[in-house]
């Protein structure tokens, strides 16, 4: 058995290694633009090529498991991405942690329900445990983005919140001012993206279905389904993680609305 799968193991080791005849071009780039090269590429390369070729290792073994284990799997993924928001959030206190974690977890049981019923989310691990993944991460970043944004740019308008307390504006309009420009600032850039789906390029879950010898129509059915929860997923769970810190942000700014 261990015979028969030495070449296949041979071949897949070495396109992983001809992959990296790819980074010859960027090298050069940064060779005469005098960037450091192996800090600024070379190291960051070779850290994602570990980390996606352990991922295939793991994903081999995980696809195998019993769907309960896939469970377990993603509750890590909510408790990690909830922990790396922290990084961006921590100055918002110690309950950061939980706001990202109830944010994430209300937003994504919501879409597992929704793309179960459209018979896209399956309870088997190779189709739960990628876009899971997929949803988890994406909240995760937005999430951590929406943390950097308030404290980059809401806490610098505390002079127009005041004008607008002045003004006898009331809580709800101060919200909706707030959530407007967290709105602009996510969904716009996540909007715009639409618009070059399928014109300019094959968005990836669409691509790799198309390698896999999947029907077009399968595949394209699928890319929309999970553009629109990703969507969904940029919308939700920030402005969930938002709203808690908004009212943390009353004490934090010295203005009670």
């Amino acid at each position: 058995m261990g015979a028969n799968n030495a070449p296949i193991l041979s071949a897949v080791v070495y396109k992983f290694l001809f992959s990296f005849l790819f980074l010859f071009i960027p090298c050069l780039v940064f060779l005469y633009l005098r960037i450091n090269v192996f800090k600024n590429l070379i190291l960051p390369a070779l850290r994602g090529f570990i980390q996606i070729a352990g991922l295939g290792v793991v994903l081999l073994y995980f696809f195998k498991i019993d769907f309960a284990y896939s469970l377990i799997i993603a509750f890590f993924m909510l408790i990690t991405g909830s922990f790396i928001t922290t990084e961006r959030g921590h100055v918002f206190g110690g309950d950061v942690f939980l706001i990202s974690l109830f944010a994430m977890f209300t937003s994504y049981l919501l879409l597992y329900i929704l793309l179960y019923l459209a018979g896209i989310m399956k309870n088997v691990p190779r189709v739960f445990i990628p876009l899971t993944g997929i949803l988890i991460g994406n909240m995760t970043k937005y999430i951590g983005s929406v943390y950097a944004f308030i404290q980059r740019e809401i806490m610098e308008k505390r002079e127009l919140l005041e004008a607008l307390l002045i003004d006898g504006a009331s809580r709800h309009v101060i919200l909706t001012f707030l959530f407007k420009e967290i709105a602009f600032f996510i969904l716009l850039p996540s909007v715009e993206g639409m618009k070059v789906l399928g014109i300019i390029h094959i968005p990836g879950a669409m691509t790799g279905m198309l390698l896999g010898g999947a029907s077009p129509i399968d595949a394209a059915l699928y890319q929309i389904y999970i553009v629109f929860s990703l969507l969904a997923a940029s919308a939700l769970a920030p402005f969930i993680a938002a709203f808690f810190i908004f009212g943390k942000l009353e004490n934090m700014v010295g203005i009670k609305f």
